[in-house]
């Protein structure tokens, strides 16, 4: 496999039909749907098709996440325009902790911002979801706002809280270590 991004720890690589099965683990395990707010699971056709727009888009930039040579999670900006994009992002459950995720998507914002020239960047996160509160933070993202009651899950509706970081707010420095 090529690597697209190279960081002390991980490497950022072009999601390929080899990582189908990786593509299951999010879509498909109820602990990570619902983190996703997937409310159902994905078959095997809808993965197919959903890597095939993935890697034919010129709107998205997918990324598996790969530690130690193993594939541990993906990294994405989707919705991309000429000026902003939105970021999503997961690990194994194994591999968190450890400040992987952070530098995963640290090389993806850098990325986002210095090489396609993206002056914002935009990720929702679910108000239970306090891991990735924390990384988005210590990434330079601020809190922009909260979509009151926007999901649904479980019976209740949950808060979705959006965070934004300007291309001016970012620094690489998270990169050096």
């Amino acid at each position: 496999m090529s690597t697209f991004l190279r960081g002390p720890r991980v490497e950022l690589q072009p999601l390929e039909s080899d990582h189908l099965e990786l593509l299951k683990q999010p879509r498909n395990d109820p602990a990570f749907r619902r983190s996703f707010g997937y409310r159902r699971p994905w078959n095997d056709d809808r993965i197919e098709e959903f890597y095939e727009q993935s890697t034919e888009s010129d709107d998205s930039v997918n990324l598996v996440v790969v530690h130690d040579e193993t594939p541990i999670g993906e990294v994405v900006c989707f919705s991309m325009t000429n000026t902003e994009g939105t970021l999503a992002y997961w690990l194994d459950e194994a591999a968190r902790g450890d400040g992987l995720a952070t530098e995963a998507v640290a090389l993806l914002v850098d990325y986002c911002v210095s090489t396609r020239r993206l002056h914002r960047l935009h990720a929702d996160v679910f108000e239970t979801n306090d891991p990735s509160q924390q990384l988005l933070e210590r990434l330079g993202f601020t809190h922009e706002g909260t979509k009151r009651e926007a999901h649904f899950w479980d019976g209740e509706f949950h808060d979705v809280y959006g965070y934004g970081l300007l291309a001016s707010e970012w620094t690489a420095d998270i990169l050096d270590g």
